[in-house]
C-alpha cells in the first residue's frame, strides 16, 4: 500500500509482482489521487500538485505522478486485470479562518466546472485497486 508513487520505475514493480503471484493470487495497489479537486486547485494556485512538489518529495519521497488513466495503462501493460477499484479518503482541512473558508468556497464553485469521469475522483485523496493476472 502507498508504495508505487515512491519508485522511479512503477512498471517494473508491477511486472515483478505479476511474476510472484501464485494462481488465484491478488495484488492490492494504492496511490495518491493526483486528479482530485484539492490537487487541481493547488496546481492552479501554485503550479504544484497536492502530493507532488519539491517539499513533498523531501517530506514523503513521492516521485512518480500516477494519474488514474496512466496507472490503469501500466496495469494493462503488465498484464494485470482490475478486479475492483475505489477512491477514498479526504484531505485534512486547516483552521476555519476567513481565508480558509474563502478558499473552500472557491474550490466548491470550481468543482462545478472540473471535468472528471467519476465524481468520487474529484473528492477523494487516494485510489485503491485490487488486481489479478489476466487470463
Amino acid at each position: 500500500m502507498e508504495v508505487i508513487e515512491h519508485l522511479e520505475n512503477p512498471s517494473k514493480l508491477l511486472r515483478d509482482c505479476r511474476k510472484l503471484l501464485k494462481p488465484g493470487g491478488k495484488i492490492l495497489v494504492s496511490t495518491p489521487n493526483v486528479l482530485d479537486s484539492d490537487s487541481r486547485f493547488n496546481y492552479l494556485r501554485k503550479g504544484k500538485l497536492y502530493h507532488f512538489s519539491e517539499e513533498s518529495y523531501f517530506a514523503t519521497g513521492h516521485m512518480t505522478i500516477l494519474p488514474k488513466w496512466l496507472l490503469e495503462l501500466l496495469f494493462d501493460k503488465a498484464e494485470l486485470k482490475i478486479i475492483s477499484s475505489r477512491f477514498g479518503g479526504i484531505h485534512p482541512r486547516g483552521k476555519w479562518g476567513f481565508r480558509n473558508i474563502s478558499i473552500e468556497l472557491l474550490k466548491m464553485a470550481l468543482n462545478l466546472f472540473m471535468k472528471s469521469t467519476d465524481k468520487d475522483e474529484l473528492l477523494s485523496n487516494y485510489m485503491v485497486y485490487l488486481l489479478e493476472v489476466k487470463d
